[in-house]
């Protein structure tokens, strides 16, 4: 579509599931009917291409979703979440791919399901919740209506803020999860310990450690008293 011109910027197209769907570190995505599988097509531009292309439109996804009344928030590098009880519940997902020059960013939304835990890679970080669920939604039989709210919020979100391209870090730090912490961080099979102390203009993590503080720019974050199953 991208390639015939039939596919501009913010436009989407949307799969009512999806039979080889997946995640970060390509875990299998659980896509039943009724949630949310979207791709976006994004600008040409900073911050959309560049490395942190993923936190940057994480940032823009969460900032409308708050706009549209929700709470949600980020868990580095691409998590949707949201927090009840002190607990941080996953929500959504964002993968973004570059395609001859075509910008794409794929979302997963639980709307009005999600999987249960004994469904889910036994290396899933976070519990697994729906919109529905946690009463933010108000008709959840039609996720594509949420949809088309979403996108407007957050077209008019990005083209009112004139200095999204720099600002962003500015939202993902407000939003974010286990910022000021103590966490353990996996990155290509190294375990790091230390405080999340926000993350860069770049999108990198800021981990003060031991040795002083560092940047990571992917892993895995878990609260270091989190076990894994």
């Amino acid at each position: 579509m991208a390639a015939n011109n039939k596919l501009g910027f913010f436009d989407s197209v949307l799969a009512q599931t999806q039979t080889n769907g997946r995640g970060q570190m390509r875990r299998k995505w659980i896509s039943p009917t009724g949630n949310i599988y979207a791709t976006l097509r994004l600008p040409n531009i900073n911050p959309f291409d560049q490395d942190y292309a993923a936190p940057a439109t994480g940032a823009l996804l969460a900032h409308a979703l708050n706009a549209l009344g929700l709470n949600i928030k980020l868990k580095w590098p691409n998590d949707l979440v949201c927090v009840h009880d002190d607990q941080i519940y996953k929500i959504g997902g964002i993968l973004i791919e570059e395609r001859a020059g075509v910008i794409l960013a794929g979302i997963g939304l639980n709307y009005a399901s999600a999987p249960r835990k004994e469904a889910l890679s036994t290396d899933a970080l976070l519990e697994a919740r729906s919109l529905a669920s946690l009463n933010y939604v108000h008709n959840p039989n039609d996720p594509r209506e949420f949809w088309r709210k979403l996108v407007r919020k957050l077209i008019s979100t990005y083209k009112e803020d004139n200095t999204f391209s720099q600002n962003w870090p500015n939202i993902f730090n407000a939003l974010m999860v286990f910022k000021n912490e103590s966490v353990l961080v996996e990155d290509d099979g190294a375990t790091l310990q230390g405080q999340v102390m926000g993350i860069t203009e770049q999108g990198n993590l800021k981990l003060l450690t031991h040795q002083g503080l560092i940047q990571l720019r992917s892993g895995s974050i878990r609260r270091r008293d989190q076990a894994k199953d």
